[in-house]
């Protein structure tokens, strides 16, 4: 089972993703509201994957990329986020993956396992 901290500062979309992910297999070890928590909560569980949305209060997923890999190193970072346009940006950043919202719970799945057995996943669902 993979270990997953999500990082959004939408409830109702870590809910959907905590149930829809558990159901793909994966634990969700943790969630956070905003950038800083997500950054805290790294550092603590050093989960196998990072699931990071950008568009956050106070820090958002652009400026939290680069703290994520120092504080845990060994835990990819897919991007989950409506700003395609910000995907190549991310990825210079880090992140081993980008996912467009909105996305299927399958997709999804598919892009933190590979990720999380080392891969890299950058392209939008057609």
């Amino acid at each position: 089972m993979r270990s997953i901290l999500l990082v959004d500062d939408d409830d109702d979309l870590r809910a959907l993703l905590r149930v829809t992910l558990a159901e793909q297999g994966f634990e969700i070890v943790g969630e956070a509201r905003d950038g800083q928590e997500g950054i805290e909560q790294a550092a603590r569980l050093q989960p196998d994957v990072i699931l990071l949305d950008l568009s956050m209060p106070m820090m958002d997923g652009v400026t939290v990329l680069p703290r994520l890999a120092e504080v845990a190193s060994s835990s990819p970072v897919v991007v989950l986020s409506a700003h395609e346009d910000l995907q190549e940006r991310v990825t210079a950043l880090g992140a081993r993956g980008f996912v467009r919202k909105p996305t299927t719970t399958a997709h999804l799945a598919d892009i933190l396992i590979g990720v999380s057995n080392g891969g890299s996943a950058g392209r939008p669902e057609s």
